[in-house]
């Protein structure tokens, strides 16, 4: 027998105009600690401001913006961008003077450093962890390179000496909101490690209703889990990261932390299949409500404390299938699975919450082994990828595009579009777009606020509170949209760019409509060269990098199907490789139409999900020679899926291995295992047909 179909993962379509309300109202949704964090960037951003405005201090836009860059979600990553951008600003200013030594009176010379300046910025932070500072410190430096052209010739001072003092203030324009930011998060951020059970409380709690049923599970919570499914334990596992740098954490403490994480996702994975069975298993339903129940308790402990009840194992979940009622074996399987990693993950709640380092699983000594590359100085293949390279002289290109374009006009003013080629540029060109088309929004939004603010504001202020007043209302609102998820919150970060470029000009209350009007004509400027640049040098599909990541999600599948023990890293890998396969086909829409003539689509990933989750079911396998043998060849198919979607020229697709007819008779395997197996046979199956449908739409099947 074969299990019942899962409810589809990706929601029905709907119109354009009901589809974009939706989305705006999940990503404006209130959240925990929302409202914390966006008070703290609204406080921290008059506080810059009236700063700025009493010492005296240039470019106090570029100030009260940087709140919004540096601020993060929680204490430990805030304070580390903090310590990132003061080393690059630090680093970008020293360098900046020095060049200038050599090319302040030489275009000819300074020009190609400007260049190379920003390409090895931009190149660096592609090859290696710590670039995110060589891109800041490329950024501030190509940036300080172009003050020498807003020097007026009438000044009172000599050039040399305005251009020093120039950059020199560019250190404090960065430091002061750094500073502030930093400050203000030590006494009043949020721990990573609150957010990391947060986040795991969630997903328990989530499983726990569903598990639950009747009134508990509805249509809410299915959509809710699959949308967690979707986005991966990346979070869980960039909260945990950041915790091991603000707290010291024992080996064994952050193991253990990473098995529930494991755990929590395999529960997810086993909620998802125990609602495909359907209704009507009255044997079981005490069983699976006592399970839920736990899990509820396995999120409240995590969220607030509270004591974890522990219970024993529930005996229907071990009796045979007769025993409970005639009850379908591969429900009586499914259930006991579920009981035994519900144990496991209260168990492991319980053992953080007293500390207890007793009892600890010896499997979560295997740690991930892309760790210790995480730690290397470049990536690993560095030198080998060409997309590098590509990507950071586009990115050039792109810059210096802008810079001669806005000189050429003699319109110094619209500089922001150099800014702008700095900021939306992305490996594929669905993503620029996708980022293009956020800068514009937001731009255009906060210009409208500035514009509006100039006219009707601006001739009645008369004290700083009237300023701070209103930088603080469109702060707010900015931050709450820069509090969102990647899909939406650079729109906010850019409509409190641009509403500050609009009236945060000199000190005090200034009204210029041209200049306003000018900084927003530079992003958009900047926003068209970006465009014409990544959709014709070298331009890179998304859509062909989602195909990379599902690709290795298959490879990694297979290497779980072969293996007797399932490692968690490994389940992990596969659900990070998933996850960003989603992630990279969300940017279909802003692909042009050529880049899809070879594309896959969400279908496709959620195959490859189906197909690992009856293999979590199965668990480790310590099966029968024959039946080893066929996951075996499952596993070796499975990397020649692989294969053949990371390399379209590669050898012809084989059909999958066939499973044993007799599997769970003759080999001694229990039938509630031998239907899970069948559920795997027949879902590679599906996914074997997906792959050869895909390879003929682009008419290189071969058979």
């Amino acid at each position: 027998m074969t299990i019942g179909d899962e409810a589809p993962v990706t929601p029905p379509p709907a119109g354009e105009a009901a589809g974009f309300v939706a989305f705006l109202k999940d990503e404006l949704a209130p959240a925990p600690g929302r409202l914390g964090n966006v008070l703290r960037i609204a406080a921290l951003t008059i506080l810059v401001v009236v700063a700025s405005e009493t010492l005296r201090i240039p470019l106090p836009a570029y100030s009260a913006y940087i709140v919004f860059f540096a601020s993060k979600e929680e204490t430990a990553s805030t304070i580390l961008t903090g310590i990132i951008l003061t080393i690059a600003a630090t680093f970008a200013v020293l360098a900046a003077l020095l060049v200038y030594v050599v090319s302040a009176g030489e275009p000819g010379l300074r020009l190609p450093l400007m260049a190379l300046t920003a390409f090895t910025g931009v190149y660096l932070s592609r090859l290696s962890p710590l670039g995110p500072a060589a891109f800041a410190a490329g950024f501030v430096m190509t940036i300080s390179l172009t003050l020498i052209d807003v020097i007026p010739p009438t000044a009172p001072l000599p050039p040399s000496e305005i251009l020093t003092q120039t950059v020199l203030w560019l250190w404090v324009v960065v430091m002061l909101p750094i500073g502030s930011v930093v400050l203000v998060n030590l006494l009043t951020g949020r721990d990573p490690d609150e957010l990391f059970r947060q986040v795991l409380a969630a997903r328990l709690e989530t499983a726990g209703r569903l598990l639950l049923g009747k009134e508990s599970g509805g249509p809410s919570d299915r959509k809710r889990l699959a949308a967690f499914l979707r986005s991966g334990m990346a979070a869980p596992l960039r909260h945990l990261k950041f915790a091991g740098l603000a707290h010291r954490r024992p080996p064994h403490r952050v193991a253990a932390d990473r098995a529930l994480v494991a755990r929590t996702y395999d529960l997810m994975t086993l909620a998802v299949e125990w609602q495909g069975l359907g209704p009507g298993r009255p044997g079981l339903a005490a069983a699976a409500e006592r399970c839920g129940e736990t899990l509820l308790s396995a999120a409240r402990a995590l969220s607030d404390g509270a004591a974890v009840r522990l219970s024993p194992p529930s005996p229907s979940a071990s009796l045979p299938p007769d025993a409970c009622g005639g009850e379908d074996p591969a429900a009586v399987y499914l259930l006991g699975r579920i009981d035994a990693v519900v144990a496991r993950t209260s168990a492991l709640v319980a053992e953080r919450r007293t500390a207890d380092t007793q009892g600890r699983e010896k499997e979560e000594e295997e740690e991930d082994a892309a760790e210790p590359a995480a730690r290397r100085l470049l990536v690993a293949d560095a030198f080998t990828n060409p997309e590098y390279l590509r990507f950071a002289l586009k990115t050039t290109l792109a810059v210096m595009i802008a810079y001669v374009a806005y000189n050429l006009l003699d319109w110094p003013d619209i500089r922001t579009a150099m800014i702008t080629c700095f900021f939306v540029t992305f490996g594929n060109v669905g993503e620029t777009v996708h980022r293009m088309t956020l800068r514009l929004a937001g731009a255009l939004i906060g210009g409208g606020l500035g514009l509006a603010a100039v006219v009707f504001l601006m001739p009645v202020l008369t004290s700083i509170t009237g300023l701070c007043l209103m930088i603080g209302g469109v702060a707010l609102v900015a931050g709450w949209v820069a509090t969102s998820s990647d899909r939406l919150a650079y729109a906010g970060m850019q409509m409190a760019l641009a509403f500050f470029l609009c009236v945060l000009v000199g000190y005090g209350p200034h009204v210029d409509l041209a200049l306003a009007r000018d900084r927003v004509v530079g992003i958009l400027l900047g926003n068209v060269i970006v465009s014409l640049v990544f959709s014709t040098v070298w331009p890179v599909s998304a859509i062909a990098q989602a195909k990379t990541a599902l690709a290795e999600a298959i490879g990694r599948l297979g290497g779980i199907l072969r293996r007797s023990a399932i490692p968690d890293a490994a389940v992990l890998a596969l659900d990070d490789a998933l996850a960003r396969t989603r992630r990279l086909l969300s940017f279909d829409p802003f692909e042009p139409r050529p880049l899809k003539a070879s594309g896959i689509d969400a279908a496709d990933a959620d195959l490859a999900q189906a197909l690992l989750r009856p293999a979590v079911v199965l668990g480790p396998a310590d099966d029968p020679p024959e039946t080893m043998a066929y996951r075996e060849a499952l596993g070796a198919w499975l990397a020649q899926i692989a294969q053949r979607l990371a390399s379209p020229a590669g050898d012809a697709v084989t059909p999958p291995p066939v499973l044993p007819a007799d599997v769970g008779a003759a080999e001694g395997i229990a039938p509630g295992r031998a239907a899970w197996y069948r559920t795997l046979d027949e879902r590679a199956g599906r996914l074997d047909a997906a792959v050869r449908a895909r390879l003929a739409e682009r008419g290189d099947a071969r058979s």
